[in-house]
Protein backbone atom coordinates (compact mmCIF):
# COMPACT_ATOMS: atom_id res chain seq x y z
CA UNK A 1 0.00 0.00 0.00
CA UNK A 2 0.87 3.49 -0.49
CA UNK A 3 2.22 6.02 2.24
CA UNK A 4 0.71 8.48 3.99
CA UNK A 5 0.82 12.21 3.25
CA UNK A 6 1.96 14.76 6.37
CA UNK A 7 -1.62 15.94 5.58
CA UNK A 8 -2.73 12.51 6.32
CA UNK A 9 -4.28 12.84 2.55
CA UNK A 10 -3.75 10.11 0.73
CA UNK A 11 -2.64 10.63 -2.94
CA UNK A 12 -3.25 8.80 -5.95
CA UNK A 13 0.15 8.24 -6.97
CA UNK A 14 1.01 6.58 -3.62
CA UNK A 15 -1.52 3.50 -5.02
CA UNK A 16 -0.91 2.73 -8.64
CA UNK A 17 3.19 3.57 -8.85
CA UNK A 18 3.73 0.59 -6.01
CA UNK A 19 1.96 -1.54 -8.17
CA UNK A 20 2.74 -0.45 -11.79
CA UNK A 21 6.49 0.18 -11.68
CA UNK A 22 5.57 3.89 -12.63
CA UNK A 23 8.35 6.71 -12.54
CA UNK A 24 8.85 8.21 -9.02
CA UNK A 25 7.90 11.58 -9.80
CA UNK A 26 3.92 10.21 -9.92
CA UNK A 27 4.28 9.66 -6.47
CA UNK A 28 5.83 12.76 -5.83
CA UNK A 29 4.59 14.58 -2.57
CA UNK A 30 4.64 18.07 -4.85
CA UNK A 31 1.91 17.02 -7.03
CA UNK A 32 -1.06 18.54 -6.74
CA UNK A 33 -3.36 17.17 -9.13
CA UNK A 34 -5.25 14.79 -6.89
CA UNK A 35 -4.65 16.73 -3.61
CA UNK A 36 -7.67 18.42 -3.26
CA UNK A 37 -10.10 16.10 -3.45
CA UNK A 38 -13.40 18.65 -1.70
CA UNK A 39 -12.57 20.93 -4.71
CA UNK A 40 -12.56 18.61 -7.74
CA UNK A 41 -15.82 17.19 -6.01
CA UNK A 42 -17.53 20.88 -6.20
CA UNK A 43 -16.33 21.19 -10.03
CA UNK A 44 -17.45 17.69 -10.79
CA UNK A 45 -21.05 18.96 -8.74
CA UNK A 46 -20.89 22.18 -10.30
CA UNK A 47 -20.47 20.78 -13.67
CA UNK A 48 -23.41 18.25 -13.68
CA UNK A 49 -25.49 21.19 -11.63
CA UNK A 50 -25.01 23.39 -15.06
CA UNK A 51 -25.79 20.35 -17.23
CA UNK A 52 -29.21 19.65 -15.69
CA UNK A 53 -30.17 22.87 -15.97
CA UNK A 54 -29.27 23.10 -19.49
CA UNK A 55 -30.92 19.99 -20.32
CA UNK A 56 -34.04 21.13 -18.36
CA UNK A 57 -34.09 24.32 -20.16
CA UNK A 58 -33.79 22.66 -23.60
CA UNK A 59 -36.56 20.41 -22.68
CA UNK A 60 -38.75 23.32 -21.43
CA UNK A 61 -38.01 25.05 -25.15
CA UNK A 62 -39.14 21.93 -26.70
CA UNK A 63 -42.09 21.37 -24.81
CA UNK A 64 -43.24 25.41 -25.77
CA UNK A 65 -42.34 24.65 -29.36
CA UNK A 66 -44.65 21.44 -29.50
CA UNK A 67 -47.83 23.51 -28.13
Amino acid sequence: MGAWRLSGKREFGDRVAPLRGLSARFAAPDRQYFDDWDSMALQIASAFGALQSRVLDMAQAANRGSN
